[in-house]
């Protein structure tokens, strides 16, 4: 598959690119962005993972790609990085959080809901560790807390899909800060 990257915002571009290459995958392009990164950082990052193009706008990348991945930090411009894609018909994988606002996010849940293949979220849901506790936790009640660094809204995502991959989606957690069990008085139990 022919991967183009948006944006060189977040350590994700330089962390996935090897893990596309050891899949089989290619990253055949990359736009840089301006908002961290600058032409001579998009340069070097391109040199250093064998990148042949470096294009100036993500609708360039329509027609050299199999799917694209939005890698800005400036969550209101989500939707306009990811729009050719979609006009286009490419799958894109849209860096967290999703969007900044709810007109933008209502704009790509509209998309998604007409067909747009858009995707966003952790990986770490899936992690062979959260797994490995997952089986080691067994079937009763559990109490998972996570933390994260930095704003929740840009890290928070990585802690909520952390503590699913563990509780598995059909685990129920038992009384704890935050869930109260509901007691009845006995004359209505």
């Amino acid at each position: 598959m022919r991967i183009g990257i948006v944006d060189l915002d977040t350590s994700h571009p330089a962390a996935f690119a090897p893990l596309l290459a050891a899949r089989g995958h290619e990253v055949v392009a990359v736009v840089g962005g301006t908002t961290v990164m600058d032409d001579a950082a998009t340069a070097a990052y391109a040199a250093e993972h064998g990148i042949a193009r470096v294009v100036p706008e993500p609708g360039d990348l329509v027609g050299l790609v199999d799917a694209a991945f939005v890698h800005t930090v400036d969550w209101d411009c989500h939707v306009d990085r990811v729009r050719p894609f979609v006009e286009a018909g490419v799958p894109v994988k849209v860096c967290k959080p999703f969007a900044g606002n709810e007109v933008d996010l209502a704009r790509l849940e509209a998309w998604a809901a007409g067909g747009a293949r858009i995707a966003g979220g952790s990986a770490l849901r899936w992690c062979a560790t959260a797994d490995r506790l997952r089986a080691a936790l067994g079937d009763g009640p559990v109490h998972v807390s996570a933390l994260t660094y930095g704003h929740v809204l840009d890290y928070g995502i990585h802690a909520y899909a952390l503590v699913h991959g563990i509780m598995g989606p059909r685990r129920r957690g038992g009384p704890g800060p935050g869930r109260r069990r509901r007691h009845r008085p006995a004359a209505l139990a």
